[in-house]
């Protein structure tokens, strides 16, 4: 959301509205956010998982 805004002030301040303005930003952020948040992720599909496994006898009967 931040990106966007910010993308949003820079056109109404430039007068500039290219359609790839817009987007390339939010592309590259969405990237760069799924990049660094990708550990934490994994992190937690991985013990859901294995949660999930471990407890499975508990939940069939």
């Amino acid at each position: 959301m931040l990106v966007g805004v910010t993308v949003s002030i820079i056109q109404a301040a430039t007068q500039i509205q290219e359609m790839t303005l817009t987007i390339v930003p939010k592309i590259i952020s969405i990237f760069l956010v799924l990049l660094f948040a990708f550990p934490w992720i994994m992190n937690k599909m991985i013990n859901f998982t294995t949660e999930l496994f471990l407890n499975l006898p508990n939940h069939i009967g």
